[in-house]
């Protein structure tokens, strides 16, 4: 039997719940004669995708145990996730490259330095540690990549909830700060 089967079962299921909600709130918020804002399509996309990145990465180990035996199930479970989290963190730089390109004025704006800080910094350092524990692979430090997903997942899930209310806060501050 395979160790921690129940808790990665739970973040599979974590994170299906959250993208099943996320189009949940998705169809309720597409009122007649309102679309959604390219923000709000982007949230959604970055949702959907962790979700289902964190639910594949949460089932992966279980056939890679029965096909590789104990030994070796966990470090290609590492190596897969660090493949996850480097290919994240190329198509956000890719897409922050494409916004600066077409919306200068929008990047300039404090949630993309939030973005980066709080997005590529901690996804780049949980690659690296992907990589060294590749060799040694445990359940631990796998979970702490799949707690992260979640983590992601969960802010992001909250910023879509309270849209409006961040963006008018942020834009109020960023104009103070302009002003002064």
């Amino acid at each position: 039997q395979m160790d921690g089967g129940d808790f990665l079962l739970s973040m599979a299921q974590i994170g299906l719940a959250f993208a099943g909600f996320t189009g949940l709130i998705t169809t309720f918020r597409q009122q007649p004669g309102h679309t959604l804002s390219m923000r709000e399509l982007n949230g959604v996309k970055f949702i959907l995708q962790h979700c289902l990145g964190l639910t594949f990465l949460s089932l992966l180990p279980f056939p890679l145990f029965y096909w590789l035996g104990r030994d070796l199930f966990w470090q290609i479970s590492h190596l897969l996730l660090a493949g996850v989290l480097g290919i994240a963190i190329i198509d956000l730089i890719y897409k922050f490259y494409k916004i600066k390109r077409s919306k200068p004025e929008e990047f300039k704006k404090i949630y993309f330095k939030a973005a980066i800080c709080f997005y590529c910094v901690p996804s780049a350092a949980f690659l690296i540690l992907g990589l060294i524990y590749s060799s040694i692979g445990t359940l631990v430090s796998y979970s702490f990549g799949l707690i992260y997903l979640l983590f992601q997942v969960a802010v992001q899930f909250w910023l879509f909830l309270k849209e409006n209310r961040i963006i008018d806060l942020l834009n109020s501050n960023l104009l103070k700060s302009t002003d002064e």
